[in-house]
């Protein structure tokens, strides 16, 4: 896939990756100005330690959704197993430490 960058595209890709505290996130900025400048995927997925299948799925979510394509989206994961209205009965415990528990005799 051949990458072509305006240069309002180009300098907000480097500004993301210069400034953003999520190296992922700037890795894959990277990955696309090396796109852009022309090298080959193999070379950009060596350097960067991924492979050229994960850097193939980057340059192609960057070409659908832009930029907001390339942040990490954290799947939902599990339902809390403990309700939220034990939590400060449960800092509490913590707090107090296994003598404020009966646990332990001081």
């Amino acid at each position: 896939m051949k990458v072509t960058l305006s240069d309002q595209e180009h300098q907000q890709l480097v500004e993301v990756m210069k400034t953003t505290p999520d190296a992922r996130l700037g890795m894959r900025c990277q990955a696309i100005l090396m796109a852009a400048r022309g090298r080959p995927h193999g070379h950009i997925a060596e350097d960067l330690a991924v492979s050229v299948r994960t850097l193939q799925r980057w340059l192609n979510r960057y070409h659908q959704q832009g930029l907001g394509g390339l942040e990490i989206r954290w799947a939902l994961g599990r339902a809390a197993k403990i309700p939220a209205s034990l939590a400060p009965e449960i800092l509490d415990w913590v707090r107090q430490g296994p003598a404020g528990c009966g646990l332990y005799k001081t």
